[in-house]
């Protein structure tokens, strides 16, 4: 191809086609639409300010009420979006730290099972510890105990032996009409008795008359009673009723002396101790004197008493006893 032949073929090439008819139709009729869109737009622009131009105050502030009204809406709904959005955040944060107390209350709640555990276990220690204590204790006192009585039983047993220990002999009468009624007075202990007071009763009765002669009572003071052992003795006489030896010897006349002697057994803080006695006098083996027998003084002191008229009929003691 020459040349001339090239640049002719460009030249053809640089004018357009001719458009189909249809197609050209098509765009004028776009063309139009937009255009006919345009007026229409443009008219109702023009319409809506003529009719807000022609509005009343009330209506335009209607509008404006209405468009403020949006707008606080809008910002409302934007502030509680964002409001949400917080929350939510703060619910998922609240969410997480919930969960980690439920989580650390769970640990806790384990440790304390772990430590009721340990404590159960301690408790039982304890318990085991505080039992053998207390047994030991119990043991300690059982101990203690046998040792106060073994102490008590000693000072008993120390004070038995030591004691001031009284009796009254068998009487002894001497004279006639009226008799004189002597009684020695033995301390059997090894230390000396105080505040001896001796009780003596004395009654009479006829056997062949079946009848009460008399009967006395007296109150004697003897003070301090030294240990028998010693060598010395005391003795107690009071005058006696009118009778005579040799009645009673003769088994006429029978003659009870009973009675009772207090006195201190030496020791302090003791209570006062009792000797009581009682002996009846009957025909000795001459069957002309008496002599006396011991008889049971629980049963035969209160008959006695109630004989005599006991407290009644006292009578002072022999002056020279």
């Amino acid at each position: 191809m020459t040349e001339q032949e090239n640049t002719d073929q460009g030249k053809r090439n640089t004018h357009p086609e001719a458009i189909p008819p249809f197609m050209e139709a098509y765009v004028n009729q776009q063309i139009q639409d937009a255009i006919h869109r345009y007026d229409e737009s443009q008219s109702k622009i023009k319409r809506w300010r003529n009719s807000w131009r022609s509005a009343s105050p009330l209506t335009k502030g209607t509008f404006f009420l209405t468009a403020v009204v949006t707008v606080a809406t809008i910002s409302y709904a934007i502030a509680a979006w964002r409001t949400l959005t917080v929350m939510r955040t703060i619910a998922n944060d609240s969410a997480t730290q919930t969960q980690k107390l439920i989580d650390a209350a769970s640990q806790m709640k384990d440790a304390g099972w772990q430590f009721k555990g340990s404590a159960q276990g301690i408790d039982g220690n304890l318990a085991n510890a505080v039992g053998k204590l207390q047994g030991q204790v119990d043991q300690m006192k059982q101990s203690a105990k046998a040792a106060s009585d073994s102490v008590g039983i000693a000072k008993e047993a120390l004070q038995i032996s030591e004691r001031a220990y009284i009796t009254i002999g068998s009487p002894v009468l001497e004279g006639k009409s009226p008799i004189v009624i002597q009684l020695p007075m033995l301390n059997n202990g090894h230390i000396d008795a105080t505040g001896a007071i001796t009780t003596l009763i004395e009654d009479t009765i006829s056997l062949t008359e079946k009848r009460k002669i008399e009967g006395h009572w007296t109150r004697l003071h003897q003070g301090s009673a030294p240990p028998s052992g010693s060598g010395l003795a005391l003795s107690i006489s009071t005058t006696g009723p009118s009778v005579d030896p040799e009645s009673i010897g003769s088994s006429k006349q029978r003659l009870f002396v009973v009675g009772y002697t207090t006195y201190s057994d030496g020791f302090p803080n003791t209570p006062l101790q009792t000797a009581p006695f009682c002996y009846m006098a009957v025909p000795s083996l001459d069957a002309k004197t008496a002599q006396f027998l011991l008889c049971d003084a629980p049963t035969m002191t209160p008959i006695i008493e109630k004989e005599i008229g006991y407290p009644n009929n006292y009578v002072e003691s022999n002056p020279y006893q």
